[in-house]
């Protein structure tokens, strides 16, 4: 009897085992178009499908392999007829260099579209366009947002709203909506606008679009528009203190030429007062006395 029911007990633990990978091979190839098929992969240590409703659910630090993407979160739920998944709990993307994390995240993994939420912050790595004067770079743009929208594809596009901060191009922008073109290279910030730039030039607008790459690069602000820059005169000043030092003392010049003029005057005043000086010896003349003739 003992045995019979450890045979059934074991057979039990291995159709379970059987079934847990036969759920992660189901999803490892669920991502099937009619044109052609993207193979995805989930791992879990704990993972339900529910037959009714015609999704998956992932808990336990799940992760999902698709495509270029590595997605990591707590609970992972996948809807097999609409191509979709949810992730909830420590949200993080992998794509290449590109990290974004967030509390929550929506993917539509057929058309490469993600809408994250809550604390999200993104670290994107841009791919310059090859130029016959420049070699390719990559240029790092990061984005906190209260939300953000991202397609994915040949070209990106993030669009991103509320408490939004973005620094791109050495450019610090807040606003209440921000926006990365890939195809156009360009960013668009809306709504209560304020740009910092690296010389710590200020841009207060409701309107301000950058252009950061080709003949056209620079920015458009618009709509009450306010610039607010300073001069630095640490090069003047310093302009100014070299041409003190090369400018000639004149009044120190005027004194040492008085000082010479006034010893050259002495020295002969000192000459004649050194010729009174001279002792000068009497001499003793003698006078012939006549000579009486004798008679």
């Amino acid at each position: 009897m003992r045995d019979l029911a450890k045979s059934k007990s074991n057979s039990y633990r291995m159709i379970r085992i059987l079934g847990i990978s036969l759920l992660i091979l189901i999803i490892g190839v669920i991502f099937v178009g009619e044109a052609y098929a993207e193979k995805g992969t989930v791992y879990t240590t704990n993972g339900r499908y529910f037959k009714k409703e015609g999704y998956f659910l992932f808990k336990d630090s799940a992760r999902m392999v698709y495509k270029d993407y590595v997605i990591t979160a707590d609970t992972i739920e996948y809807y097999e007829d609409e191509e979709r998944a949810n992730f909830s709990g420590n949200v993080v993307v992998l794509q290449g260099e590109t990290k974004i994390t967030s509390i929550e995240m929506e993917a539509d993994l057929k058309k490469d579209e993600f809408l994250f939420e809550q604390q999200v912050d993104i670290y994107y790595v841009r791919k310059k366009k090859e130029t016959s004067e420049e070699k390719t770079e990559n240029d790092i743009i990061t984005i906190k947002a209260d939300k953000v929208n991202y397609k994915s594809g040949d070209t990106d596009h993030l669009v991103a709203n509320g408490q939004v901060i973005m620094d791109v191009d050495e450019d610090h922008i807040t606003g209440d909506y921000l926006e990365y073109i890939e195809a156009e290279d360009k960013v668009i910030a809306r709504g209560d606008v304020l740009v910092i730039g690296k010389d710590d030039e200020k841009i207060n607008c409701e309107e301000f679009v950058s252009i950061l790459e080709g003949e056209e690069e620079g920015f458009i602000i618009t709509d009450n528009a306010v610039l607010e820059f300073t001069i630095d005169d640490d090069e003047e000043e310093e302009s100014s203190n070299t041409d003190a030092a090369e400018e000639p003392d004149t009044d120190s010049e005027n004194a040492a030429n008085a000082d010479q003029k006034d010893g050259a005057q002495a020295e002969p005043e000192a000459e004649a007062n050194s010729q009174d000086s001279i002792p000068i010896e009497e001499t003793e003349q003698t006078v012939d006395a006549p000579v009486e003739a004798d008679d």
